[in-house]
């Protein structure tokens, strides 16, 4: 009789941990916020800084140093089922552009006697422009094999909103040309639009990380993200920083530039994610 009772506790004990192990989230907790933080190297384009480690077709960054993009994130997560868990992520990031692309247009004088001409412009830029940036993604992890959300190894995906913000000084950037009516003097033209301009792309967010839980609370994940648009451009980029053979007119100079810088900055990084295991 004895035994029976030991063979029926230790069949309750099995039964009750194999439903508790079936709940979705780890020992039932589903919700988790967090923070993260990504980077890359700064190949080509100018990082927040206005760094680079090669820089592009003579821009003005701070060339042959060790140059990082960085990114930001705040996140929230919840187990929807023992292999997949649903996320919304806010990443923040600064970069720049060196303006190595060359501007084309006209600007209109006025000469010594009252008369306007039109005067054609072309040539490098000074300075720098500054991009704030935010990637607004919803999004799904699928855990890989034996491993059960929100704990292993997992695949992410999902649609991501790019919003950016360009700024620029006139007193920085600015391209010099010698005027072509009397006097014959060297002048500086800084009017590219508004000083501030805001833009909104679409891309798609995919990555593959490892989670691990920590002290039944503690949640550290990292891995590897990319956009896959962004990425699909890469080739392009390097060859003609996505722009037709056309050199953008000054008043379209950031809406035609930044999205080459945009696009380097968010292309792949690798991540290091901190997060709290809520409910």
């Amino acid at each position: 009789m004895k035994t029976l009772k030991k063979v029926y506790v230790l069949l309750s004990i099995l039964i009750a941990f194999n439903d508790f192990s079936q709940v979705p989230g780890y020992m039932g907790k589903r919700f988790i916020v967090g923070y993260g933080a990504s980077t890359s190297p700064a190949i080509f384009g100018s990082n927040g800084n206005g760094n680079s480690i090669f820089g592009h077709n003579g821009g003005n960054a701070n060339t042959e140093t060790f140059a990082l993009n960085f990114h930001q994130e705040g996140f929230v997560e919840y187990a929807l089922s023992k292999k997949m868990m649903i996320g919304f992520s806010a990443r923040f990031y600064k970069t720049t552009y060196d303006n190595s692309r060359v501007t084309y247009g006209n600007i209109y004088n006025t000469d010594s006697y009252g008369y306007v001409r039109t005067q054609t412009i072309s040539g490098d830029l000074n300075g720098l422009y500054y991009i704030n940036g935010v990637n607004f993604t919803l999004y799904g992890k699928l855990f890989f094999g034996k491993y059960l959300a929100p704990w292993g190894t997992y695949m992410l995906f999902g649609p991501t909103i790019r919003r950016y913000s360009c700024t620029y000084d006139p007193v920085e950037m600015n391209i010099a040309y010698r005027a072509d009516n009397y006097p014959y003097t060297t002048k500086r033209f800084s009017n590219f639009g508004d000083t501030k301009q805001s833009f909104t792309r679409f891309d798609i967010s995919f990555g593959i990380g490892k989670s691990r839980i920590l002290y039944n609370r503690i949640t550290v994940d990292y891995g590897f993200n990319m956009q896959v648009f962004a990425f699909a451009f890469t080739l392009f980029d390097v060859i003609d920083e996505g722009l037709s053979d056309t050199n953008p007119t000054p008043d379209q100079y950031m809406a035609k530039t930044a999205p080459w810088r945009v696009r380097g900055a968010n292309r792949f990084n690798v991540f290091c994610k901190v997060g709290v295991l809520l409910f």
